[in-house]
């Protein structure tokens, strides 16, 4: 499982993403939690997750880079918001998926 190097987090969890982090790559998926990832069909930008939907195989699957980390529905979308005010800023384009892996390949 790979993680943005610089992840998105809601400001509910934020204390605690170390744990969260951790938990989720042993397999144990808290609930209310969601994930925020690069789609895994290249022609889509970005996908939300329960984290328990992890738990499936298939969805494990299609999971390429998880880049935001938020504690409900709610919040996720608020992250959603915030990747896409940042895409714009950064190169006036709204293309989400892009603008994170240019910005990881840059960090990496």
């Amino acid at each position: 499982m790979t993680w943005y190097r610089k992840l998105y987090v809601g400001k509910l969890i934020s204390s605690r993403v170390t744990e969260l982090r951790r938990r989720i790559e042993k397999g144990e998926y808290p609930p209310g939690i969601w994930l925020i990832t690069i789609a895994g069909n290249p022609q889509n930008q970005l996908e939300l997750y329960r984290a328990s939907e992890l738990s499936n195989p298939v969805a494990a699957g299609h999971v390429q880079m998880i880049v935001g980390l938020a504690f409900s529905r709610e919040e996720a979308l608020v992250l959603l918001e915030q990747i896409a005010k940042d895409a714009l800023d950064s190169d006036g384009s709204a293309d989400m998926r892009a603008f994170l892996l240019r910005e990881e390949a840059k960090a990496g």
